[in-house]
């Protein structure tokens, strides 16, 4: 047996303290879960353990299908939470755009893995990075090498992504000493990140420029 993983699952004590920044007065947040996902209690158990050591109340909110997006949405404001987080699960990377347009209308920012999702923060293991050595691995079998002969890789790069336009809608200033640790921030380009992004150019070349990709909205 042979493949690729990352350890999307290992990043939530840093999800939460992201969230903190994003909001100083945090007190309740509430965590989204697809109840028939396998990972689901060991992730939860993780979670209420590090939100009790921060302080927080935490809400979870089980999601199993689209249609129980906004259920949840409006679960969370009658719980009266601050923020959301959003679990590793193939329903919220799906339906990031439900998810985005709930968020604005319940006025409740969030956090979650890269992809999709609809949350003001994206953090966690790079996709890119995992299919890049899956196809170093697919070139090595298909030259000849057997794939038990080829150990199990790590993903180990993390990305930051940030998105103003959904930061804006919601009335959330995002700290500028997140904004310049991004690796992509969805949105207007402001000018000091326009020039940190030159400077670093400069400095170590284009490639780490192109590392801080801005993009409207």
């Amino acid at each position: 047996m042979t493949g690729v993983i990352n350890f999307a699952r290992e990043l939530e004590a840093k999800k939460l303290d992201l969230l903190r920044k994003l909001i100083p007065d945090l007190r309740a947040i509430g965590l989204l879960v697809n109840p028939v996902n396998p990972n689901t209690f060991s992730e939860v158990g993780q979670m209420q353990f590090l939100a009790s050591a921060g302080g927080w109340r935490l809400e979870v909110i089980p999601v199993r299908t689209e249609s129980e997006l906004e259920a949840a949405f409006a679960t969370m404001a009658r719980r009266r939470v601050d923020a959301f987080l959003l679990t590793v699960d193939a329903i919220f990377a799906d339906f990031g755009k439900q998810i985005a347009a709930l968020a604005v209308r319940y006025a409740l920012p969030g956090v979650g893995p890269l992809t999709g999702g609809g949350s003001v923060i994206g953090y966690g293991a790079s996709n890119v990075d995992a299919h890049r050595q899956v196809g170093v691995y697919a070139g090595r079998i298909l030259k000849g090498e057997k794939p038990a002969d080829l150990p199990i890789q790590r993903s180990t790069r993390v990305e930051l992504i940030i998105n103003l336009k959904t930061a804006r809608a919601l009335g959330i200033s995002v700290p500028r000493t997140v904004l310049v640790r991004a690796d992509e921030v969805i949105g207007i380009v402001l000018p000091f990140l326009q020039r940190e992004s030159l400077l670093l150019a400069r400095l170590y070349g284009p490639a780490v420029r192109c590392k801080r990709f801005l993009r409207p909205g």
